[in-house]
């Protein structure tokens, strides 16, 4: 399952179209509860492993991105083969959720990200040793 990508510290940019809310999608997923990796396939080539991710409460994580229209299949298989990912995919394209919407949809939903970096000298030298309310 690929996902929008976040904007990057060293970047100014906007990010791509709802991946502030797939990232918030999968947070309030896991939030709390325990999270397993289930290994499906590792590719030889890069030795890079993919998993399948289920909550505690069991609530897969990439069906779940992919029903909701945060995510989409990165894979390729036959057209004969369809499984709950497919339909999920199919349904969010149908329903025009998230980022199988509109361009006004896709606009409202991409944040302009500016990082700013901390002045950590400064910081340390106001508050050193002072107490600080939280």
């Amino acid at each position: 399952i690929k996902c929008p990508q976040m904007g990057k510290s060293n970047q100014e940019v906007i990010e791509e179209p709802y991946a502030f809310a797939a990232r918030e999608h999968v947070r309030k997923q896991c939030i709390g509860k325990t999270v397993t990796l289930s290994l499906k396939y590792t590719n030889p080539k890069t030795r890079r492993d993919y998993c399948k991710v289920t909550t505690s409460d069991n609530v897969d994580l990439g069906l779940s991105l992919v029903k909701n229209g945060l995510g989409w299949i990165n894979y390729k298989k036959s057209p004969q083969e369809k499984d709950e990912y497919d339909l999920a995919e199919e349904e969010a394209k149908e329903n025009t959720l998230g980022i199988w919407g509109n361009n006004e949809q896709l606009d409202k939903n991409a944040r302009e990200v500016f990082w700013r970096g901390y002045d950590t000298q400064k910081i340390l030298k106001t508050y050193k040793k002072k107490k600080i309310k939280a």
